[in-house]
């Protein structure tokens, strides 16, 4: 995941190994699936918990910061959680 060697997995190289191994060449539908499964209490939105949760469960440890980075960099209403559209970004 770490593609530069840098130590750190920043959100470029996040987004390209969630794009290739996830949801490349998948529908709306698909991505929607996706974000529902994410979604561990079904509340609309996925929190740090929630992201830090799919990390692990796909082998990819993350610290807290890197997954709240990650959030604030997708988060446009900056409410500290992404939605559907703003998880969605990481796939365009």
């Amino acid at each position: 995941m770490d593609a530069d060697g840098s130590g750190k997995v920043d959100f470029n190289e996040f987004k390209a190994v969630m794009a290739n191994k996830y949801f490349s060449r998948h529908s709306t539908a698909n991505l929607e699936a996706a974000f529902s499964n994410f979604d561990s209490d079904g509340n609309g939105f996925l929190t740090t918990d929630e992201l830090q949760n799919v990390m692990s469960k796909m082998g990819r440890h993350m610290t807290l910061s890197e997954i709240k980075a990650m959030v604030q960099s997708l988060d446009t209403n900056k409410d500290g959680k992404l939605s559907f559209n703003e998880f969605a970004k990481l796939f365009d």
